[in-house]
């Protein structure tokens, strides 16, 4: 396969100088030591010394030596005579471009300064590796891997080869590591499975889209039809029969490429394919497709309730207005009682016939039951309506609930066992007509649906029961209290936490488990741990948001200011950072380990995602804490490690790890 290197300009670059070096540059590879200076002295003429040094500064500088020595940017060959005090004769370094001491003077650099030819076995070979192990391991581009090679030779003292060399060298090994990928993965599925992934690129009789090309192909409706075609479309790829075959051995990196190109690739381009790479592109794709096609469908089904609650608000909201007149002339009636009884508080007397009769007089008895009927009947709880609305559209989403819970195989962490209970009942109530409330888990009924879900007689209100699981476990989704394995973004997020080792290493740092900690005074001395400063963290919810509620992952759009926050406070230890206090909803806690020169945060749980707000404090200041205060609004998530901070300019999320 030709491996294509996107960078030409990068490639048109590479062994000669593009543009004047900097100052920094200048600094560092054209200046002198005492060294270098008596190795150039010794050189017979000031234009030959100056030649000399020129050839050395460019071999520092570019790693091979230029055709022409003098090829060179003029702020170069300056800075070079300036410090050596040396002439520049134009016309003897002419006749030395062209002669023969310039090879001399190369030979010479390269043995002084222990340089070594790219023929040298031992360099080749340990550059093959490096890219061998870099091509089979990352999925770099050729470009990157030639700049890495670039840099691997010149820090080792390799003369630079040819451009076409190191390039052909590079799409070698690329190849070489590409296709031993591709024999790995084929090997992979059984006979059967192979058939079925063949099966996939052919076109049946009366189609137009090979299998393959109908599996890649995303839910566009979000209605129950579209959520239906979204669930089977994941039983369609489960039908393959690849999802059992392992690839935890292969490099995640490449299988990603290989991924993306499975599912940009048309038919006819896989069906060219060598029966290696077909079989392990197709092999890739699919097994990426189930979590693929799961997000979709779980996607589809929370826009699907998220209409569909909004649409029944809008109708209720539609149904008030046009009851407001009869509200109002209830209102007014009430009023008119209203006024009397208080005008009979003000009177000494207070008689209550009097009352009575100046009552009756304004609103009479049977308008007055008129009006508290229809303030009874206008004023229900919202929350009474909505679910009252939400039944007369159970035909709306009856049609794919057996078809969601046989498909999607959902999990729970401990706060979304409830949930989970009861959609395990209501998958198992298919196909039965009575059922009695005690056969199921009523933990997850309420707000509301409590009213509405038994008939009578100990009878199980099915249409009621099933709406309620349906919005259980669209909040749960969003909390990832409940979670699809199979799934990626529906993921368990507990899979992004450090295990095993790794957090064994990263957790023997703390030196205390999470209960030792206690109340940590601030003026604790003891060990001589304690420093003068501490970080106020505050952690910013939606004013809507209840602080023992989590945030989705994905909201990254929050209310700015908030209305109000929570405040944590963090003494800092020497060798790690811990939680001095902790508000009582907190779900879990923390250990902060981090470089204090980087502004770092605490989030309350693996699913927190919120505004931070950072200030620094000495213990024997009295200035006010917020006075230098440091306002922003990086996401982070506990558990997770960003690579140098990626993401944000202030290292937010760098090395935060859950207790134990």
């Amino acid at each position: 396969m030709p491996v294509e290197f996107s960078g030409d300009e990068a490639l048109r670059r590479y062994g000669r100088y593009a543009g004047e070096p900097s100052e920094e540059q200048l600094h560092r590879y054209f200046r002198f030591d005492d060294h270098d200076r008596g190795l150039i002295s010794t050189r017979r003429g000031k234009h030959h010394q100056l030649a000399f040094a020129l050839q050395l500064a460019t071999l520092r500088f570019l790693g091979t030596f230029l055709p022409n020595p003098l090829d060179i940017p003029e702020v170069a060959l300056t800075y070079v005579a300036r410090q050596l005090d040396l002439p520049i004769h134009q016309g003897k370094l002419d006749r030395y471009a062209v002669g023969e001491r310039r090879w001399d003077h190369q030979a010479q650099i390269r043995e002084m300064y222990g340089y070594k030819p790219f023929s040298d076995p031992p360099e080749v070979l340990g550059l093959v590796r490096f890219l061998y192990a870099r091509a089979r391991l990352t999925a770099e581009s050729p470009s990157v891997l030639f700049d890495l090679a670039t840099a691997r030779l010149v820090e080792r003292k390799v003369l630079l080869p040819g451009v076409t060399t190191l390039t052909r060298l590079i799409a070698r090994v690329c190849d070489r590591a590409e296709e031993r990928l591709w024999r790995d993965l084929a090997r992979q599925p059984n006979a059967s499975q192979r058939a079925n992934l063949d099966a996939l690129l052919q076109v049946p009789e009366g189609a137009h889209v090979s299998p393959l090309e109908r599996l890649r192909k995303p839910p566009t409706s979000v209605t129950p039809k579209g959520l239906m075609g979204a669930l089977k479309r994941v039983e369609a790829v489960r039908l393959v029969g690849v999802q059992g075959v392992d690839l935890a051995a292969f490099p995640e990196p490449r299988l990603a490429a290989l991924a993306r190109s499975g599912m940009r690739a048309k038919a006819q381009a896989l069906r060219r394919m060598t029966s290696d790479r077909r079989l392990a592109t197709l092999l890739v794709t699919v097994h990426r497709l189930e979590a693929e096609a799961l997000d979709d469908a779980l996607t589809v089904f929370d826009s699907l309730l998220t209409d569909l609650f909004n649409r029944i608000d809008r109708r209720a909201d539609e149904g008030r207005l046009d009851t407001l007149p009869s509200l109002e002339e209830a209102a007014l009636r009430t009023h008119r009682l209203a006024v009397a009884f208080l005008q009979t508080l003000e009177d000494e007397r207070r008689d209550f016939e009097a009352f009575i009769r100046s009552v009756l007089a304004l609103v009479p008895r049977e308008q007055l039951q008129q009006a508290v009927d229809t303030i009874q009947g206008l004023t229900r709880p919202r929350r009474d309506t909505h679910i009252e609305n939400l039944l007369e559209r159970y035909g709306y989403v009856q049609p794919f609930v057996p078809l969601l819970l046989n498909t999607v195989g959902f999990e729970a962490g401990h706060s979304g066992r409830p949930t989970l209970a009861a959609i395990r009942a209501l998958r198992s109530l298919e196909r039965r007509k009575r059922i009695a409330t005690d056969e199921v888990p009523l933990d997850v009924v309420r707000g509301g649906w409590e009213k509405v879900i038994e008939r009578g007689e100990g009878e199980l209100h099915r249409p009621a029961y099933t709406l309620c699981v349906l919005e259980n476990m669209q909040s749960a989704l969003k909390r990832r209290d409940l979670y699809v394995p199979a799934s990626g973004k529906f993921g368990d997020p507990r899979m992004k936490l450090l295990s095993g080792r790794a957090w064994e290493a990263l957790k023997s740092l703390s030196g205390k488990s999470r209960s030792e900690w206690g109340d940590l005074p601030p003026d604790d001395e003891a060990g001589d741990q304690l420093d003068k400063s501490h970080v106020m963290a505050c952690l910013f919810l939606p004013p809507n948001q209840k602080s023992s509620e989590s945030i989705e992952p994905t909201v990254a759009h929050l209310h700015n200011p908030a209305t109000w926050g929570m405040t944590l406070r963090i003494t800092r230890w020497r060798q790690r950072c811990c939680l001095r206090r902790f508000l009582r909803d907190m779900r879990c806690q923390c250990v902060l380990f981090c470089d204090f020169a980087t502004a770092c945060g605490v989030v309350t749980t693996i699913q927190y995602q919120m505004p931070l707000f950072l200030s620094t404090e000495d213990w024997h200041s009295n200035d006010n804490p917020f006075k230098h205060c440091t306002q922003h609004f990086a996401v982070v998530t506990v558990g997770t490690t960003e690579r140098n901070g990626e993401g944000n300019a202030f290292g937010i999320g760098q090395k935060v790890a859950l207790g134990s």
